[in-house]
């Protein structure tokens, strides 16, 4: 169990919306670690290795900036929501 299934489940007069708020930062956090990052390192895998293949295209710098970028965002959007949630 998460540690934060534990204090929701222990203090039963949290607000509702401390509880979604909460539920919804860890939800994005699962998809950024269990999805997102594989990602990146993947793509992180063919820039440093391009494929051979002309139907495939390279990835550039750019693109690996571009996502992180995209992904720094939503760590931020992540810490805002649960530095928004006071206990």
């Amino acid at each position: 169990m998460l540690f934060w299934e534990k204090i929701s489940e222990s203090y039963l007069d949290l607000p509702d919306v401390v509880k979604k708020d909460m539920d919804a930062a860890i939800g994005q956090a699962k998809l950024l670690i269990r999805y997102k990052l594989p990602q990146f390192g993947q793509l992180l895998g063919q820039y440093l290795s391009p494929a051979t293949d002309v139907d495939t295209p390279a990835v550039l710098e750019g693109d690996l900036e571009g996502w992180w970028a995209v992904a720094d965002i939503e760590v931020k959007t992540i810490t805002n929501r649960i530095q928004y949630v006071h206990i």
